[in-house]
């Protein structure tokens, strides 16, 4: 998630994701799927999976007292489609533009939050 807050939601608390994901992995031509975790999210390119074509799902969880009141989600730069999933409802799809969420503060509780992506 970007490190950035947009001018145009100014007052708004900027979350970016900073935790353990859990990611996921299906091959979309050789059928395999793997589990690893990144410490921060990062280019594939940096990675082992540098070559991969398929989905990943990525997993977080965080303390609501570590997201802040009225939150906006930033999910960076995603080069195709993304969905963000908060304790497994949908804030939506995003096809092209920016992955910005303002739509998930009603969905935090108390304790921890699952984000999937």
């Amino acid at each position: 998630m970007a490190n950035r807050s947009p001018p145009c939601h100014e007052g708004r608390h900027h979350s970016p994701l900073r935790t353990g994901w859990h990611l996921t992995l299906r091959h979309a031509i050789e059928g395999w799927t793997r589990d690893t975790v990144m410490a921060q999210l990062c280019d594939l390119r940096q990675t082992q999976f540098k070559d991969f074509a398929g989905t990943i799902t990525y997993t977080a969880h965080l303390p609501l007292d570590s997201i802040g009141p009225d939150p906006i989600f930033d999910l960076g730069q995603v080069y195709d489609i993304c969905e963000l999933i908060v304790n497994g409802t949908s804030c939506g799809v995003k096809w092209y533009g920016e992955r910005i969420y303002l739509n998930a503060a009603p969905l935090l509780h108390p304790g921890l939050n699952t984000f999937t992506n």
